[in-house]
């Protein structure tokens, strides 16, 4: 049922012109507990992203991206995120398999629209090209991910 339950809100919110859907936390409802992808919230020179937890999956991409911000100067930070968090942030973008790295343009909460500017660069761009160039082989992959196959 849970299951059927998900589908029809991701349904619902896909035919009221959102790409996606965060889910907050049953405890509180202020706690970002699940979505299709990893977000990641950018306040200042602070990246948080939400800890692994059962409904956060720990993903290679997510993995990758933390370490690549760290290595860029940023403070990564994985902790429960309150939708507040959002609110206020400089920037949101999402990871995963199929989005790689992805930026927000907005997020809309009980009725209010919150639109991201974006910047000439912004931190998530900067991320997706360093990440895409380390599997493409343009940039040099210091982390040992990449193997050469002949």
């Amino acid at each position: 049922m849970v299951k059927h339950r998900y589908l029809k809100v991701v349904a619902e919110a896909k035919a009221k012109g959102f790409s996606d859907v965060l889910f907050l936390d049953a405890a509180t409802g202020k706690n970002i507990e699940v979505s299709s992808c990893n977000i990641f919230v950018l306040k200042g020179n602070f990246i948080s992203t939400p800890a692994t937890n059962g409904t956060i999956l720990a993903g290679v991409t997510r993995k990758s991206v933390m370490e690549i911000a760290a290595d860029f100067g940023y403070q990564v930070e994985e902790h429960v995120i309150p939708v507040d968090d959002l609110l206020e942030a400089d920037e949101v973008f999402c990871t995963g398999t199929a989005v790689v790295l992805s930026p927000v343009n907005s997020i809309t909460y009980q009725g209010k629209r919150i639109e991201y500017k974006p910047r000439k660069e912004s931190v998530s761009q900067k991320l997706h090209r360093f990440l895409t160039g380390i599997q493409a082989g343009r940039i040099e992959d210091k982390k040992g991910w990449t193997i050469l196959v002949d």
